[in-house]
């Protein structure tokens, strides 16, 4: 009885430490701010704060954990549709504009578009795991297939917001499935 309110407490301070640092990133930039800055935002010791993160690059990387529960949530269950996990990327990184904005550069930006790139990787392999297309039929290996698509998709999603994301989140998915099934227009 005792561990679901110690789990409790645990995403608590978890959560805590997220929006501070999300609050942080806004006022200062992911740049100037220190594990102190985020403990006092907090209202939480240094040694909480170690309890649960190893430094600032691990919490910021622990901010994703809940895209992968949209993602899976936003799923319709037997989906047949390739990269039908597009849009929810794509949506989480609309409704978190703000964030993204105030990581245009540096480490924080890079954190975060690798643990988006790492996403996207388990969720295509996984995809490709359950589909019907054995990896001697494809004739190319899968990890060459998830690089292609990953880093395709990486560049997009870098491309939209750094354009101010006005495409909506469901045109860029369906744009990209469609550039992805190889539905290109005729090249003159």
């Amino acid at each position: 009885m005792q561990a679901p309110i110690r789990d409790r407490r645990i995403n608590r301070t978890r959560t805590t430490l997220q929006h501070a640092l999300k609050s942080l990133i806004h006022s200062r930039g992911y740049e100037n701010v220190t594990v102190n800055d985020i403990c006092t935002e907090a209202n939480v010791a240094r040694s909480t704060f170690y309890l649960h993160f190893t430094g600032k690059d691990d919490l910021k990387r622990s901010v994703f954990e809940h895209l992968l529960n949209e993602i899976e949530r936003q799923r319709p269950i037997g989906s047949n549709i390739p990269f039908d996990f597009v849009e929810p990327i794509f949506q989480h990184a609309r409704n978190h504009y703000g964030s993204y904005k105030a990581l245009r550069r540096g480490r924080g930006r890079t954190i975060a578009l690798a643990r988006i790139d790492q996403i996207f990787g388990d969720l295509l392999r996984k995809q490709i795991h359950t589909s019907d297309v054995s990896a001697e039929e494809s004739f190319i290996p899968q990890p060459m297939i998830v690089a292609f698509f990953t880093g395709s998709f990486m560049a997009l999603l870098i491309w939209w917001l750094d354009s101010g994301a006005r495409i909506a989140p469901e045109q860029m998915a369906s744009m990209y499935r469609r550039l992805a099934c190889a539905e290109l227009p005729q090249l003159k």
